[in-house]
């Protein structure tokens, strides 16, 4: 049972067409309506610069982890004289299912 949201056209055009009301109140239940918009405009506003602000963090972390990958990658090459020698990031995903799980053990 899903109901169907109003546009903002539309609550405009029903309360305009509303024929029970007088100007007056049509007046004030528009005024009331913008207020409500304004108001989640500002909701969302702030949810969408927390959302940015948490993403910046992220991309910093992510870059700090990369920075700390290459260095560790480098520390590795230098003490054991290997090229190319590369270790694995600690959240690469695990197997989950018994099969890739027997499948990487074999190995």
């Amino acid at each position: 049972m899903s109901t169907k949201r109003k546009t903002r056209l539309e609550q405009v055009q029903e309360i305009v067409n509303s024929k029970d009301t007088d100007f007056q109140t049509k007046f004030q239940k528009l005024k009331q309506a913008e207020i409500r918009w304004k108001s989640k405009q500002l909701s969302l506003k702030k949810a969408i610069e927390a959302l940015e602000k948490e993403k910046k963090e992220v991309d910093e972390a992510l870059a700090a982890s990369e920075k700390y990958q290459n260095d560790v990658n480098a520390i590795i090459n230098e003490r054991l004289g290997v090229a190319n020698v590369r270790v694995e990031p600690a959240f690469v995903a695990t197997p989950t299912t018994p099969k890739q799980q027997n499948t990487t053990s074999a190995q």
